[in-house]
């Protein structure tokens, strides 16, 4: 998010700085630096979203509902369409949507179907203009899926690895029980290992009494140093106990890592230095560590341990010639060493410390043996889009100090960087300068204890940090506490995420921990995570060398399309083309759908580029688009661009599967309500048939290159029928085949069946491969057909991981050549905005009859839009459910002036009140 900025006077800071500084508002080189930080932020304004979900915990066949914030877009504009992806524990995206951001915010939900597995997800969000930078920037939140199904097997894994110069060695323990925990003995197992997409080792296994199984596993150096992705396939071979999941395994990751970062970025010899250090496991948790320091000799220099979240710091002078090793006990007993930075024999060494909130100290120590002949150094400071702070130090004196007022900082993160008189980036150094404000939230209740489905009045104030009343638009989550049992401490929310995860690298644990100001060591904690955390939004070298990134993804204020056009016979060359769009609605016509034109005529680029923006609709368009020369000839190719979703970089490694402990009462009660719901329906008759006579005659398929019966088939799809349009035709079976999971997107799209591998494809009778079904326009295509198991058999052995059958118009016999398209046209479906489902919170006051329905909710209640008054209140109301439980309320939003805020609050329900 944009902080506000305040741009010191130069000579200001001056008067306060001690030693040989001098005014630097005339150098050059100070003045490049400035408009170069100002020429980037101009070109490559940054965007940071946010996304607050109802919980982190879900069952399938539940729904993920979520708010998005960017509230940068409020004022620049720059982006409002909004891209959310869930990503899978196998590090594809499994389901996708696209919004549309009014006045920064936008909300959605996924539906999460029985197709998909059990374990950890991630939930990532990003617009298109963001893609141009580094994806860790993007937001992500972690979330467990679980199945309520009480017989279904289930299996839980660890990992114990142990790396040596011959390699990584591994053994994965995976244990199998049934709710509640009891253990499947002697199941076999058929195991494979999958080394970027290739077959590996494959084996059996057995369950032991307790339920357990282990495998041993080896990787040579060389494996661990180039695998990309090593996956685990597990399936049993008891029919009475299906099951099949594969598990990404920590193939090339220590199993327990230390690093350190010397402040400023290095150590040199002879000048004292503060060494921030981290000890994360294999899962990106810190671990607390203490250990020891010693030097070549094994003389020990000093202790040290870390304070939180296995980060801490020291600090230490290392000598001439000399270097120094960690060594620490690990928590599986064993002794690891690891090297320290080897000190510079002559260099610069930054400081800054933050004593108090007042306060902001700088120490620059040099030991240039010609230090004058080096010019001199230059000090500066970057918030944001601005230099705020700037300053010229002689290299007459070794060290340099100076105290500055933090008041005559912006608040929120500043960057400090020291450079030397030829513009080198010799130390840099990130501190994080006054808070700034939060909108103060407080929710209360009309009653602290309710009985089952009773009425919930609930208010809302915002007030400013001053304590007057704000108008603003929030989010509201009110959710069973049972789901927040895997609930980290201090999770990442609006104001976390906007003014420090948005703002580095890497993942951040407990971030909103750094803002409770109830705290007493937070502000210290912050300054580690600061000095082992990373930041980089450029490289100095090459932006004061203009080398700036190229834009390969351009801002989107609206749905659009491209592509370009090329001759059809001949030599195809780009040629410069006009043409003729019509644009029809695919359903029946809406506000935002009526507003399109239905005729645009257009002249492309002369390199045959074409791009149409401005399209804001829901659901799907259908898009004909006819390309002909100047001279009227119609001898042209029309070309789509593909626009794939970013590929994701997930690493769930402690969550192949989610821990039994965390879950299990969470698991229990969505399986009681399913069990509920179905006997309430048994009972009161909803879902007994009563006897139906059919007299329409059976569908009979054409005659189309099938070789096996219609009874063989165990799906079919038929995509004139479908009411939603995919740009690719394997897209279509995602979600509506049991068993079928589909991923990524555009020439990208892959799809396996029961996670057996790669399926078979045959079009009008004719094996294909996957590249040839990516490329076929859906509009030619009739039909899908899919066979899993022995009906796939009549295929041959190729088919052990299924068939999917396609058929086009032209196989039909009855196909009609009057609807093929014509020369230098093409059809498609465009795909518009995603609707937010409505969330149902059931109204107890009011008699309907599937109030007679039990009410197992987890989320009690979702408001997306939740707008306070100029008092800064608002009232929302809902009911309780049939659970005895406790209740979660976490509201997060924004005011009007760009002011964000989260807090929660807790009720609770109970048997002794009554309705």
């Amino acid at each position: 998010m944009r902080k506000p900025l305040l741009l010191l006077s130069l000579p200001a800071v001056l008067l306060l700085l001690a030693f040989s500084f001098k005014k630097a508002n005339n150098d050059d080189l100070i003045t490049r630096i400035a408009l170069q930080l100002q020429k980037f932020y101009a070109l490559y304004p940054q965007e940071s979203v946010y996304l607050h979900q109802d919980k982190t915990l879900y069952s399938l066949g539940e729904t993920i509902w979520f708010k998005a914030y960017a509230p940068q877009n409020t004022t620049d504009s720059l982006s409002t369409v909004l891209y959310a992806d869930l990503v899978g524990p196998d590090n594809k995206v499994r389901l996708s949507r696209k919004l549309k951001l009014h006045d920064g915010m936008a909300h959605g939900d996924f539906y999460l179907p029985d197709t998909l597995s059990e374990g950890l997800y991630q939930l990532r969000a990003y617009t298109n203009w963001m893609r141009n930078f580094d994806p860790q920037y993007f937001f992500t939140r972690e979330l467990n899926i679980s199945s309520p199904s009480l017989t279904e097997v289930k299996a839980s894994i660890s990992f114990q690895t142990h790396t040596s110069s011959a390699g990584d060695s591994l053994i994965a323990s995976l244990q199998f029980y049934r709710h509640p925990f009891e253990p499947i003995k002697n199941l076999k197992l058929r195991t494979q290992l999958m080394l970027d997409g290739k077959k590996g080792k494959s084996g059996s296994l057995v369950t032991d009494a307790q339920g357990m199984a282990r495998l041993p596993l080896f990787f040579s150096s060389a494996q661990s140093g180039t695998v990309k992705e090593a996956l685990l396939l597990v399936q049993s071979d008891d029919k009475s106990n299906p099951f099949q999941r594969s598990y990404r395994l920590p193939v090339g990751q220590p199993a327990f890592d230390l690093q350190f970062f010397p402040e400023g970025g290095h150590l040199v010899a002879g000048i004292p230095s503060r060494v921030g250090f981290k000890a994360i496991d294999i899962s990106g948790k810190g671990q607390q560590v203490a250990g020891t320091v010693h030097d070549q000799q094994g003389n020990t220099v000093m202790d040290f341990k870390s304070e939180h979240l296995g980060m801490g710091a020291f600090t230490f002078t290392p000598e001439p010639g000399k270097t120094y090793t960690a060594q620490l006990q690990l928590p599986n007993g064993r002794t690891a060493s690891y090297k320290l930075p080897e000190a510079k024999p002559e260099g610069v060494v930054l400081q800054v410390v933050q004593l108090s909130e007042h306060t902001l100290n700088f120490r620059i120590e040099q030991n240039f043996k010609n230090a004058a002949s080096l010019g001199p150094l230059y000090l500066i400071a970057h918030a944001a889009d601005s230099l705020i702070f700037a300053v010229r130090a002689n290299t007459d004196q070794k060290v340099l100090e100076s105290a500055i007022p933090a008041s005559r900082f912006p608040a929120g993160m500043v960057h400090f960087t020291l450079f030397s008189a030829d513009g080198k980036a010799l130390s840099e150094r990130l501190a994080f300068v006054n808070h700034p404000p939060q909108v103060q939230l407080n929710l209360t209740t009309d009653k602290t204890m309710y009985g089952k489905r009773q009425k919930v009045t609930m208010q809302l104030e915002a007030r400013d940090a001053n304590g007057k009343p704000v108008a603003g638009n929030f989010s509201l989550a009110v959710r069973d506490a049972l789901s927040d049992l895997n609930q980290q401490p201090y999770e990442n929310n609006i104001y976390s995420q906007l003014y420090l995860q948005g703002e580095l690298k890497g993942n951040i644990e407990q971030p909103a921990y750094y803002f409770d100001k109830k705290q007493p060591h937070a502000r210290r904690h912050l300054d580690l995570l600061l000095l082992t955390q990373g930041w980089r939004r450029f490289d100095w070298g090459d932006l004061l060398q203009d080398r700036l990134p190229t834009v390969t993804h351009l801002p989107e204020q609206s749905i659009s399309f491209s592509g370009r056009v090329e001759k059809e016979l001949g030599k195809k060359t780009p040629q410069k083309s006009n043409l003729t769009l019509i644009f029809t609605p695919n359903t029946a016509p809406k506000d935002s759908v009526a507003a399109l034109p239905n005729l645009v005529m257009a002249e492309t680029n002369p390199d045959g580029s074409f791009r149409f923006v401005g399209l804001n609709f829901e659901d799907t368009l259908k898009v004909f688009v006819q390309a002909r020369t100047s001279k009227g000839s119609n001898n042209q190719l029309i070309h789509l661009d593909q626009a794939a979703a970013p590929t994701p970089n997930f690493q769930a490694l402690e969550g192949a599967t989610i821990s039994p402990e965390q879950i299990t009462a969470y698991r229990k009660r969505m399986s009681d309500w399913a069990k509920a719901d179905r006997q309430h329906r048994l009972t009161t008759g909803a879902i007994q048939l009563k006897q139906v006579d059919v007299t329409a005659k059976k569908q009979e398929f054409s005659n189309d290159h099938r070789i096996y019966f219609k009874e063989n088939v165990d799906a079919r799809i038929e995509l004139d029928k479908m009411t939603v349009v995919y740009p690719t035709v394997l897209q279509y079976l995602a979600g509506r085949v049991a068993g079928v999971q589909v991923t990524g997107s555009g020439f990208e799209t892959s799809v396996e069946i029961r996670g057996g591998g790669t399926p078979l494809f045959v079009l009008d009778g004719m094996r294909v491969e996957l590249e040839t079904v990516n490329m076929l326009d859906p509009s030619n295509i009739e039909a899908i057909e899919v066979l899993k198991g022995a009906n796939a058999a009549i295929f041959g052995s190729s088919s052990g991981s299924g068939v999917i059958a396609l058929f086009s118009k032209r196989g039909n016999p009855n196909y009609n050549y009057a609807n093929q398209k014509s020369p230098g046209t093409i059809n498609f479906k465009l795909a518009g905005y995603n609707k937010p489902s409505e969330f149902y919170s059931p109204r107890y006051d009011v008699a309907e009859e599937r109030h007679n329905l039990p009410d197992f909710r987890s989320t009690l209640h979702w408001q997306p839009n939740v707008t306070t008054d100029a008092n800064g209140k608002a009232t929302v109301i809902f009911f309780t459910s049939d659970v005895i439980t406790e209740f979660v309320a976490v509201c997060e939003g924004i005011t009007r002036h760009g002011t964000v805020g989260a807090t929660s609050y807790r009720f609770s329900s109970d048997t002794r009140v009554q309705p």
